[in-house]
């Protein structure tokens, strides 16, 4: 990594951080930052066109330190230190998809709140906060190119984001959610639209929505209003509970 990028990447990480830069932890949370950075950039085009088991292998080597602290962890608070690092880290290196990710666990909630049988999930709440992390895996210019020029590399995202959350013991239950809820998309290769849970369905409901509403530092295209984006989304089978409280609530999102 050449000076200016490094430069760059301090400049990001700071202005993620609530903490003044010259606080200890604060330097030490930008060397975690960096050292992800540098060991998930690249892994999408790394990975392109290898099968699922050599790209979960290309994941755990690429992110076994991470991998390996987090196993260690027994303390429900240390726990979401790190589940709070790594949505910091996807802020520090890519604001748009941290924004998204915020959006999309906010519509998950208002969702699971207001259906027939409203319930709570912690695996759904953690799957929308973490699903697009591998998005950092990207190569830089990807958000720089047209869609078109981008778009074999869109999908790479997703197993990088799996991979890394089904290794970690206590994100396992959010990684089976994450793995479906790109079912509609045709990715991963093989996964049927009827294998979504209802959470699965869930979060990709709000996933798409958003995608629609709200600009996301890539690709960028002309958005849709709400109730059109409505409209898209009531094209997939998705379960009818989960369009009528995204019709009811639409403002909300």
């Amino acid at each position: 990594m050449d000076y200016l990028n490094l430069q760059l990447l301090f400049l990001r990480a700071k202005n993620a951080l609530p903490i003044p830069v010259y606080n200890r932890a604060d330097r030490e949370k930008i060397i975690i930052f960096i050292n992800l950075y540098e060991s998930v950039n690249g892994l999408a085009e790394r990975g392109l066109g290898r099968p699922a088991n050599q790209c979960r292998l290309l994941v755990a080597d690429a992110l076994s330190p991470f991998i390996e602290l987090a196993n260690r962890l027994e303390d429900p608070k240390d726990k979401e230190k790190f589940i709070n690092l790594i949505c910091q880290a996807v802020e520090a290196f890519h604001e748009p998809t941290a924004e998204h990710q915020a959006r999309v666990a906010k519509a998950c909630q208002i969702i699971t709140r207001n259906l027939p049988e409203p319930f709570e999930s912690k695996a759904l709440a953690l799957a929308a906060r973490l699903h697009d992390f591998g998005k950092i895996g990207w190569p830089n210019w990807m958000f720089i190119v047209s869609k078109s020029e981008a778009q074999r590399l869109i999908p790479a995202h997703h197993f990088i984001s799996l991979y890394f959350l089904e290794a970690i013991h206590f994100l396992r239950p959010a990684a089976e959610i994450v793995r479906t809820h790109h079912a509609y998309d045709g990715y991963p290769i093989g996964c049927r639209p009827e294998e979504m849970t209802l959470e699965s369905q869930i979060l990709s409901a709000a996933d798409y929505l958003d995608a629609m509403l709200y600009p996301r530092g890539y690709q960028n295209g002309p958005l849709l209003s709400r109730h059109e984006a409505l409209a898209k989304v009531a094209e997939r089978s998705y379960d009818p509970a989960i369009l009528r409280v995204i019709s009811e609530h639409l403002d909300d999102f």
